[in-house]
């Protein structure tokens, strides 16, 4: 599982969170399951202020379907500085409840902190593990397995709810063949990967044995595919799968497609 670990460029040293970002970085360099990148995450965990930076980043993952995890970079003194206008108070509560609503889970550091967000977002996902640098009730290694556990148990319910929506458009489809179904969820989610920007070799190379050894109605397909808005993107996946893959043109449903946009797709294929 790819981990993308990014701090907004407006942060102090002296900020408390900023050694666990640090220590982060450095302990899921390569840690087995996880490893960190600096493109074609899984998931993002985000050390920033409440504040516009923080928003765009999380909106730009959004628009990739990537889920995000938000920490406080200064925790919960972030959230009520004694310094802060009555107005700048008010812009930071806007971006917890704008923040909130937008990311998979809000770390927080410690229940203090979790009840400050719930107050100003009530329906915000807090997740709380305690910064293993600023007490001793939790130790270092008890504290990344936590935050190991929270990435995957993220990733794996992000996928599930993606392949729930894919499930529930073939329900909407009314596909009574159950080969046709198969090929159009496979090729919904290959679309989801493009989003995303990373479509793993071995997704392809399943998608190359579908279409050689699944007997399906080409021409129903293809209908269906019109029907869904799906077939030019399919017929660029073809050249994709023929170029990269093993998949051959008898087996095709229809001509491939080569250009720009099919060239974008095969730039997404993680080697």
């Amino acid at each position: 599982m790819n981990l993308q670990i990014i701090a907004t460029q407006d942060f102090r040293q002296e900020y408390i969170n900023v050694k666990l970002y640090e220590s982060l970085c450095h302990e899921f360099k390569d840690r087995g399951t996880i490893t960190v990148v600096d493109k074609n995450p899984d998931i993002v965990h985000l050390f920033g202020l409440w504040d516009d930076e923080s928003i765009k980043v999380v909106h730009g993952f959004n628009a990739r379907k990537i889920p995000v995890v938000f920490t406080s970079i200064n925790g919960l003194i972030a959230l009520n500085a004694s310094g802060n206008s009555f107005s700048q108070q008010n812009s930071i509560n806007r971006y917890v409840k704008k923040i909130s609503q937008k990311v998979a889970k809000v770390h927080v550091c410690g229940t203090v902190e979790g009840n400050a967000v719930h107050e100003l977002c009530k329906d915000s996902d807090t997740h709380c593990i305690k910064n293993g640098y600023y007490t001793n009730l939790i130790s270092k290694h008890e504290m990344l397995h936590d935050f190991e556990n929270m990435y995957v148990s993220i990733v794996e319910k992000h996928d599930d709810n993606v392949r729930q929506l894919i499930s529930n458009q073939i329900k909407d489809a009314n596909l009574s063949d159950n080969a046709i179904a198969l090929i159009i969820s496979k090729m919904l989610y290959l679309q989801y990967l493009q989003i995303k920007g990373s479509i793993p070799k071995a997704y392809i190379d399943e998608l190359s044995e579908i279409f050689t050894k699944t007997d399906y109605n080409e021409q129903h397909l293809c209908n269906i595919l019109h029907k869904l808005k799906l077939y030019k993107f399919t017929s660029r996946a073809m050249q994709m799968l023929s170029e990269c893959s093993t998949l051959t043109e008898g087996f095709m449903p229809m001509p491939p497609t080569d250009d720009k946009a099919t060239d974008a797709l095969k730039q997404c294929i993680l080697h």
